[in-house]
């Protein structure tokens, strides 16, 4: 009778790690469905909404989680301190998250990347791609030129050129022709 208990035992136990495992599994499968749409663009903003109803600053943010106070956090504590903070989020959105902010990819999220992926406008970087668009805009557009004498557009500075004696601005989104 007691070889038969302690095998209805055994057996309970089984079924019990087994039920574990099938909804750990399944709480996984959740988990890929939803990453599957996952917009970074719509985390963020998500993120940035949290920051403000608890009524902090990005910088308060990064303070906290940088607790040495070197100014760069890793991967790692940047995961473990928005999961255990109230945040909606599960360890893969994180995972992928702090990938996009550690954007030279040292394995540590330095202040300047984590202000440049919570507000992309920001980014110097960027302003620089603006740069290179309104230079396309401009080539374009003398490509365009059906003139017997193309004429010559010359960059004066930074989003500043000359063409002839005509000084014109790119303008920075603009899609129609810019100055001629």
């Amino acid at each position: 009778m007691a070889q038969l208990l302690h095998r209805w035992q055994q057996l309970w136990l089984l079924a019990l790690d087994r039920q574990y495992r099938l909804e750990t599994a399944l709480r996984r499968l959740r988990e890929l469905e939803e990453f599957a749409h996952f917009d970074f663009g719509v985390w963020r903003k998500r993120y940035m909404q949290w920051i403000s109803q608890m009524k902090s600053r990005v910088l308060d943010v990064f303070r906290g989680i940088d607790r040495d106070q070197d100014g760069r956090i890793s991967q790692r504590e940047f995961i473990e301190s928005v999961l255990s903070s109230k945040f909606p989020t599960n360890v893969l959105e994180m995972t992928a998250v702090a990938n996009i902010f550690d954007m030279n990819g040292d394995g540590f999220i330095d202040y300047y990347e984590f202000v440049s992926a919570l507000h992309p406008n920001r980014d110097p970087l960027r302003r620089t791609a603006d740069a290179d668009q309104i230079q396309d805009e401009v080539n374009r557009q003398v490509a365009q030129c059906n003139c017997a004498k193309r004429f010559q557009v010359e960059q004066i500075s930074a989003n500043r050129y000359r063409q002839g004696g005509q000084r014109w601005r790119g303008q920075r989104g603009h899609r129609g022709p810019v100055g001629w």
